[in-house]
């Protein structure tokens, strides 16, 4: 797990940590291993939890 030690806002960290999140799944979604899927299957699994909190969907959705 990447840990954002700047001095950033709280929405900055979280967007950083989603930008992460989906360049794992499309990097493990071209591999043809399992394994990779299921690396791809947790990064989803992360993101969903991310975008769980009221205050970023409403970021999102602006």
């Amino acid at each position: 797990m990447i840990l954002y030690d700047f001095p950033l806002s709280e929405q900055v960290r979280v967007f950083l940590r989603l930008t992460t999140l989906f360049r794992h799944v499309f990097h493990f979604l071209q591999r043809d291993d399992p394994l990779d899927h299921h690396a791809a299957l947790l990064s989803l699994f992360e993101i969903v939890d991310a975008t769980a909190r009221a205050d970023v969907k409403s970021d999102l959705l602006q």
